[in-house]
């Protein structure tokens, strides 16, 4: 079965050449029990070793059935060593994490067997080798003779003509070695076993051969029986391969049986992931959004018809159905408006705090915005954050929008309305909002003064008679009656001499979407002295609005989610009829060509991290990967080919980085974690969820190819060194 001509096999050490085996010429049968003795550093392990493939060697030749091996290729001692080599190593060599019938199955399962055909042999060599009743029980809570027993099943198991079993004796006491050797001299009746051992002596009644050793050379060779005749057929060639489906589910059992192993292996992933989507989900959002200052509302699209022509209520139906449009507000001048109100902290008036706010609408947020409360549901219910003032849950404002305050003969501040506070956000912005109701942007008071503090200077001109005078400053007092009006008393004497309280004159207020001047006749109600007031007129918020109510909507604000879904509205709308404008995409100025430059930045620095990862999990994962890496060359010993052991290593890492990748983005879609992190996974169409999944899986590929390379470049005994 076997012939040795002239085998050498050479080792360096410190510089000097070491001859391991000499000139050794042997041949071997079936039925034979060969124990090979000799002195340590004679050579024994090291022709175990070689003839079982497990090593080199660099002289001579091994002939197994008549063919010679000196021209072996990597992948052919593997076939060799699947299909014809049994061995039991002292140390046993388990895989601690697997169960006794998980050892000795995966044997059978390198062999290529099915399930279903190897079980029930499993079971029958467990029992044999007196194991029964202890299939699921893990390989690292047996004792030494146990583990021995396990091994040679998992030999047998295999059903390989020859047994090898470098000294299975070595570490058990008296009784359980003589259980090993009359259990391997069974085995030898319809195998070849080659054993090494410390002492003939204790193992002579099993053996029908002798073999000793000298130096690497053969000093005796002696048969002292006749050997069994065998009716085994040796494999010279490849047999059945393991199937893909079979690696694949052996690696999810190695996934499995190594828990701690795994979830470290899966935080780290889950790190790699994280780091990773956040830079990318920056460059995605930065290539994906209007660029420019984020300061201002970052939820409105403003727009306004190219002919000049308002907006029907058809047409806002219309801007309501765009794909990431939230709400249509037909006055988009609301938006400017600035709610306003006095901490009050002395009795002097003019040493308050003044607290200014921007406005939004309700509609923007949703419940997961908001840290405690509720959003609003009646028209004096408001949500605000809470970064200044302390404000808190169900604290009341005195709000005035977009006026000075007001105060009366004591000091006290007079609001325009008292509103409830409901809900609480986190501020994101440098500057308070408060969220309105939807009430607030249908509010005919509110669209009034909106739209008149939209006008630029000069508000309006007055005409008395032939007379006329432009008026740069107009004040609001609720005070006055409807359709009246205050005038400061050094502006009546340019209108004509005479003008007394209760006279009339015709007030043109300007508006920067009209090209003529809303037109009402008022009442002067009453002149004011310079001192009382600095504007050079006054008249009610119900005035104000007999001027807007019929003004109807020049300019919309599309309401979005932010400045990326403003970027997708903006995409939709026609150029050619339409002017849109992204407030909080524009600035002092905006720079195109650095927009470029921060977006090729923003991409050099993802593959950058991308990179940092690779080193970062090399560096983090490489004690583990080494920890697998005796389980890995024990599954090369007993049979499984490099190729094989690469796709199953590989599947493992790729799996749990996408686990971690998955379980990223599960978080980010269900749970409130954006609140912490950027929600930068809105922001993916799916070829950026395919850029990310493919990158992340290659970065995997790469780390298990790079860990690969360190196992797998060696031979299986110099990897069993090194594992120590």
């Amino acid at each position: 079965m076997l012939t040795l001509k002239s085998l050498a096999k050479y080792y360096h050490d410190n510089g000097q050449v070491v001859k391991a085996l000499d000139d050794i010429s042997l041949t071997f049968n079936e039925g034979e029990f060969v124990v090979i003795t000799g002195e340590s550093g004679s050579g024994k392990s090291t022709l175990l070793n070689v003839i079982s493939g497990l090593d080199s060697y660099e002289a001579g030749d091994l002939l197994f059935m008549k063919e010679e091996t000196a021209y072996y290729a990597q992948s052919d001692w593997e076939q060799y060593r699947k299909n014809n080599i049994g061995f039991i190593f002292q140390n046993y060599n388990l895989i601690d994490s697997y169960t006794v019938y998980q050892n000795v199955a995966v044997a059978a399962m390198i062999k290529g067997e099915d399930e279903k055909t190897y079980k029930e042999k499993v079971l029958t060599l467990i029992e044999r080798v007196g194991l029964k009743g202890k299939e699921h029980q893990k390989a690292s809570t047996l004792s030494g003779g146990e583990k021995q027993r396990v091994a040679i099943a998992r030999a047998l198991a295999k059903d390989a003509p020859i047994i090898i079993a470098d000294e299975p004796t070595g570490n058990l006491d008296s009784k359980t070695s003589d259980q090993i050797m009359t259990l391997l001299e069974e085995v030898s009746k319809d195998k070849l076993v080659l054993m090494v051992s410390h002492s003939f002596e204790s193992v002579k009644a099993q053996a029908t051969r002798h073999i000793k050793l000298a130096d690497g050379g053969v000093v005796l060779d002696k048969n002292l029986k006749k050997p069994n005749t065998s009716q085994i057929t040796p494999t010279l060639h490849e047999t059945k391969t393991l199937s893909f489906m079979s690696l694949i589910k052996l690696g999810l059992k190695n996934l499995w049986a190594t828990p701690k192993k795994t979830i470290f292996t899966f935080l780290i992933a889950l790190f790699v992931v994280s780091v990773f989507a956040l830079i990318y989900g920056a460059y995605v959002q930065q290539t994906n959004t209007v660029g420019g200052q984020s300061s201002r509302n970052p939820n409105r699209v403003m727009i306004t018809k190219t002919d000049g022509e308002p907006f029907t209520n058809q047409e806002m139906n219309h801007y309501r159905s765009l794909d990431n449009v939230i709400e249509v507000i037909a006055y988009d001048a609301l938006f400017d408006l600035e709610a306003q109100t006095v901490f009050d902290f002395t009795n002097d008036p003019y040493r308050n705090i003044m607290f200014y706010a921007n406005v939004n609408h309700m509609s923007v947020l949703s419940a997961r915005d908001l840290e405690e409360g509720r959003l609003p549901e009646q028209d004096h219910e408001i949500v605000i954050g809470a970064r200044y003032h302390n404000i808190s849950l169900n604290d009341t404002l005195d709000l005035t929008v977009n006026e000075y305050h007001r105060f009366d003969e004591e000091g006290a501040n007079i609001p325009t309305k008292t509103y409830e506070v409901v809900g609480i956000i986190e501020e994101r912005s440098y500057r308070q909002t408060i969220y309105f109701h939807p009430s607030f942007f249908n509010d005919a008071s509110n669209i009034a003064t909106a739209l008149f503090h939209a006008n630029i200077s000069p508000k309006g001109v007055m005409h008395i008679g032939e007379a006329s005078l432009v008026i740069n400053s107009v004040y609001i007092d609720d005070a006055l009656p409807l359709g009246t009006i205050n005038i400061q008393e050094r502006l009546s004497t340019q209108l004509g001499n005479g003008i007394s309280p209760g006279d009339n004159v015709v007030f043109d207020m300007f508006d920067h979407l009209h090209d003529e001047p809303l037109t009402n006749t008022l009442e002067i109600n009453q002149l004011v002295s310079n001192q009382d007031h600095y504007h050079d007129v006054a008249i009610s918020s119900d005035t104000l609005i007999m001027y807007y109510a019929s003004v109807p909507a020049y300019q919309l604000t599309l309401l979005v989610e932010d400045n990326f879904a403003a970027n997708q509205v903006l995409s939709q709308l026609d150029d050619q009829t339409i002017n849109s404008m992204y407030p909080a995409g524009v600035g002092g100025y905006f720079d195109p060509i650095g927009q470029a430059i921060g977006n090729l930045m923003l991409g050099v620095l993802s593959i950058l991290v991308l990179f940092i990862m690779y080193v970062v999990s090399f560096i983090t994962l490489r004690n583990i990967m080494e920890a697998k890496g005796k389980d890995y060359v024990i599954l090369r010993s007993l049979g499984l080919f490099k190729k094989d052991l690469n796709i199953m290593s590989i599947f493992e890492l790729m799996v749990i980085m996408f686990v971690a990748t998955f379980t990223i983005m599960m978080l980010l879609l269900v749970n409130r974690v954006y609140i912490f992190l950027p929600n930068y996974l809105r922001f993916y169409q799916f070829s950026n969820y395919l850029f990310m999944g493919i990158a992340l899986l290659l970065l995997a590929f790469f780390l298990a190819l790079r860990f690969n390379r360190q196992m797998f470049n060696r031979s299986v005994i110099s990897a069993f060194k090194e594992q120590g």
